[in-house]
């Protein structure tokens, strides 16, 4: 069976920026996903899946799957600016919000004696993402996993 909005898909998978393994799906355990549904997936992946069948294997390559790098989202303030408890050593990540109150996640890119630069880019915006998939199986999803929004059974939410 192909892979189609709607399939359970059962795959293991792994993300590759310039020839390094940045994240992958947890070795040993396959991940169980309802296409269409698959937020627990990195940008991109899900599309890439469409029209496969089981028992594949191949690599997908996705320019800025996480958006292309801005840089208007680099800041620098002072440090003083910044609470007391917030870690602000090189590599670094924080949540903040914007002036609407939109969760964002920053990262401190630079320190100097007095300032902080962060960037509020995703880490891997602006580069190109190589997959590595293998998909063990595919089936169509039940008509309660498609109105619950995940799968259900292994690998997926077990209601009792």
């Amino acid at each position: 069976m192909k892979i189609t909005s709607g399939s359970v898909v059962k795959l293991e998978w792994s993300l590759s920026i310039e020839g390094k393994i940045v994240e992958r799906s947890l070795v040993g355990e396959a991940q169980t996903i309802l296409m269409g549904q698959a937020k627990s997936l990195p940008a991109g992946l899900e599309g890439l899946l469409i029209g496969h069948d089981a028992g594949q294997e191949f690599t997908a390559t996705l320019e800025n799957g996480y958006g292309i790098y801005d840089p208007s989202k680099v800041h620098s303030a002072k440090k003083s600016d910044f609470p007391a408890s917030t870690n602000l050593e090189l590599g670094a990540s924080f949540y903040t919000q914007d002036e609407t109150g939109k969760p964002l996640v920053a990262r401190v890119v630079k320190l100097e004696q007095d300032n902080v630069t962060v960037d509020f880019n995703h880490p891997f915006a602006g580069k190109t993402l190589e997959y590595q998939i293998k998909v063990l199986h595919v089936r169509p999803a039940e008509k309660n996993e498609l109105e619950h929004g995940h799968v259900h059974g292994e690998g997926g939410v077990q209601h009792h």
